[in-house]
């Protein structure tokens, strides 16, 4: 059996249950409360699996902290340190199937404290940690792993004392100063560029998929060490996923040119959420994700925190520095990696969710009482990446974590609003900033909704005029719904649906505008709407200008989950079967064939049999409260015989958007 189909039997694509990045990866962000044995739910099996829980406290000057099964629980070194292991009480205090639980730590779960952790649990293909102990006699020695694959990244750690503590960390890209790149090293506590160790010194031979070899610098002392081993991303590391295909982890390095900038934007096969940085010559580490926030180009606002440092959490503000993309990454100068003719080693770990989700709560949370504050977190119960507030009379504002700060007026063609600042970094919720008096409009509703395979996702991309532009996407279906904005300047909404045929039999070029209640119209798209991994844009009608830069968001059906449809009125009571159990908890409907508002129901203000409450995309107006124009309907929703024109007339053309 070839290294791969082991992988993917130990991995579990091959007779087993897929593994997805979600399972072994989790970017947890959390409030210090000082309460004993509080859970902490990652949805890693630390305890079954074993594995890494790296925790640094964002607002203050603390060690960061590396807590791992190997070496148990209130044992922690630190990455910006040379000390030796140390027990820390009240700090990690048991390993759990779903996470781990702490005590009340001041640099753990201090109350008052903003804390993240990287959590790392043991896969092939993925990452694997070992403990091992020398015994003072020289030579070399074996020490076996179960990562499956030849390292990508080895780090490295003396847990005892001697020697002199320092963290080693040996690329398999780094071929410089010696072309054998397990005998060069940077350490992951100070600043100083890649070394040569020595023929004879740090890792003596090749490692291979199973082992690594270490020399004297180890074996001659009588000590502990622990080794966290990562996976490269290479052919023999693509086990992920409903296919057992797909890697979850890059380790590679990138070279900027003389403005110090990547010509290119890395192609990692995925779009991050971990992101590890370093320069080959020398500099500081960098650990960005995108909970913390970790954004598109030209936003800036990165937040960064530096493993060879206790410092708090520091902030990108540039518009020049790293960026993700759908795909990968890049720079435009300036940042972290704004170096020139620079080398830069990464890490880079893949966004989740890769599974499908199993309710449609999970991909859209609301809340009809977020409270009343401008500067307050609005709580949807589930992780935001396009938020939608609502304020009675002022309308709706359109938030986007992929863009981070900043929002989206959708009665309005006018660019984003950068001047407003917008917190992701919470696990169930979002945190608008912008000039507004909250109090003056209520009531006020709030919409998070969460990328999702199959169901939803979010493209930024810039324009360069050239016909055709496939811009990459990660829902993994053809999109049945894409909505379209310019950032950069003034621009009209685009709303495109393959599911609409107009009169004329088109039904990949017209396009709705979700500002206006303008009936479809037949001209303006020009191309493909989309594949499974890729949308198509073309020059025409201001989606690929040179200069401009472009948001999508991405909608898709998938059963029980999620509806994009069109119906046809009768004039008469009508259901609308969106192939749910439980109703649906939201609708946004549009007539195509003429004029009609973007009418937005939810469960949350009310899906009754009486009066539902019902708000417009397209206008300021505060909700109107008093009609009837739908009841609920186990499989979806009805539009009842009292609705106008815009919802129910006989042989019109609806478009709708549910989710269950």
């Amino acid at each position: 059996m070839s290294t791969k189909k082991l992988l993917q039997a130990a991995a579990g694509s091959a007779g087993g249950d897929p593994v997805y990045v979600e399972d072994v990866f989790s970017t947890y962000l959390y409030d210090g409360n000082s309460t004993d044995n509080t859970a902490v739910n990652i949805g890693l099996d630390m305890s079954g699996e074993g594995g890494l829980v790296w925790n640094k406290r964002r607002d203050g000057y603390t060690n960061h902290i590396l807590i791992d099964t190997a070496r148990g629980v209130e044992k922690y070194i630190s990455s910006d340190d040379t000390a030796v292991e140390s027990s820390y009480s009240g700090s990690l205090k048991a390993f759990t199937s779903t996470g781990y639980t702490m005590g009340t730590a001041h640099n753990y779960n201090g109350t008052g404290g903003s804390f993240a952790s990287w959590n790392f649990r043991k896969q092939k293909g993925f990452f694997d940690l070992v403990k091992f102990s020398t015994t003072g006699g020289g030579g070399q020695q074996t020490v076996s792993h179960n990562l499956g694959s030849i390292p990508g990244t080895i780090i490295l750690k003396q847990i005892t004392s001697g020697a002199d503590g320092y963290w080693y960390v040996i690329n398999k890209n780094v071929t410089s100063p010696n072309s054998d790149w397990w005998l060069n090293y940077a350490n992951l506590n100070v600043t100083a560029g890649f070394a040569y160790w020595g023929s004879t010194a740090g890792i003596y031979s090749a490692p291979t998929s199973s082992a690594i070899t270490v020399s004297t610098y180890f074996t001659n002392q009588t000590a502990d060490f622990i080794a966290y081993f990562f996976a490269e991303g290479g052919s023999d590391d693509q086990i992920f996923g409903d296919d057992g295909d797909e890697a979850i982890i890059k380790c590679g390095t990138a070279t900027t040119n003389a403005a110090g900038v990547l010509a290119t934007d890395v192609d990692l096969g995925f779009e991050p959420q971990f992101f590890l940085v370093k320069g080959t010559a020398g500099g500081a580490w960098n650990l960005f994700d995108t909970m913390r926030g970790f954004h598109a180009e030209k936003v800036g606002n990165n937040k960064y925190v530096r493993p060879n440092t206790n410092a708090s959490e520091g902030t990108n503000a540039s518009v020049d520095g790293e960026f993700i993309t759908s795909t990968g990454f890049g720079t435009n100068g300036n940042g972290v990696m704004g170096s020139a003719n620079a080398t830069f080693i990464y890490l880079a770990i893949r966004r989740g969710p890769m599974k499908e989700p199993s309710a449609g709560t999970d991909v859209l949370g609301m809340n009809g009482s977020p409270g009343s504050s401008d500067y307050a977190q609005l709580t949807t119960g589930n992780l935001v990446d396009w938020g939608w507030q609502y304020l009675n009379g002022d309308g709706a504002k359109f938030f986007t974590r992929f863009l981070g700060k900043g929002y989206l007026n959708p009665t309005s063609t006018a660019a984003a609003n950068t001047s407003a600042a917008t917190a992701w970094d919470f696990m169930d919720g979002f945190e608008p900033h912008y000039a507004n008096s909250i109090g003056s409009y209520t009531p006020r509703q709030v919409y998070g909704l969460r990328r999702y395979p199959k169901v939803f996702d979010v493209v930024f991309y810039s324009g360069n005029s050239t016909a055709p532009m496939n811009v990459p996407h990660n829902l993994g279906v053809a999109a049945d719904l894409l909505i379209f904005k310019k950032t950069s300047a003034a621009e009209t909404w685009y709303v495109m649906t393959p599911l609409y045929t107009d009169p004329n039999g088109y039904n990949n070029t017209g396009r709705l505008f979700l500002d206006t209640n303008a009936t479809y119209s037949s001209t303006g798209w020009g191309g493909t709407i989309s594949t499974a991994t890729a949308i198509t844009v073309n020059t025409g009608y201001f989606l690929n200008l040179t200069g401009s830069d472009y948001v999508a968001y991405l909608f898709a059906t998938l059963a029980g989950i999620s509806k994009v449809g069109v119906y046809t009125g009768t004039g008469n009571d009508l259901n609308v079967d969106c192939g749910f159990s439980g109703g649906a908890r939201f609708v946004m409907i549009k007539r195509a064939d003429s004029t009609g508002d973007w009418y937005v129901y939810d469960s949350v203000r009310g899906i009754a049999a009486g009066n539902d409450p019902y708000l417009l995309f397209n206008s300021t107006a505060a909700q109107v409260t008093n009609t009837d124009y739908i009841d609920p309907l186990a499989s979806g929703f009805t539009v009842t015989s009292s609705a106008p024109a815009a919802l129910n007339a006989s042989g019109g053309k609806y478009l709708f958007l549910a989710f269950a």
